[in-house]
């Protein structure tokens, strides 16, 4: 990513790419020119620094912690429904019986 910035004349004020570009040094080199970063993480990303550090928070790991609440969200959302299905299935198993 460095060389495709370095190729840009003019200010940047966004950068977008793939998962392909997710990595903390592009992120960093992104903050460093105050280039805002929309790029996706991997499936298998990890924060670099936890929330309780006395550190300013780093881009990238904002955006993995983001997206993991909200992945389990929807996974608790899932398992709710899948509850809630599971007992109405068991109630009508019981009345069909009696």
């Amino acid at each position: 990513m460095p060389d495709l910035v370095a190729q840009i004349d003019g200010h940047i004020t966004q950068i977008s790419g793939d998962g392909g570009y997710d990595s903390h040094d592009n992120y960093q080199l992104l903050a460093d020119q105050s280039i805002h970063a929309v790029i996706p993480p991997r499936r298998d990303a990890c924060i670099a620094q936890h929330g309780n550090s006395s550190a300013p928070p780093i881009a990238r790991d904002e955006v993995v912690r983001a997206m993991s609440q909200e992945i389990s969200a929807q996974l608790l959302k899932q398992a709710e429904e899948a509850v809630k299905t599971g007992i109405q299935v068991d109630v009508l198993k019981y009345k069909s019986a009696a």
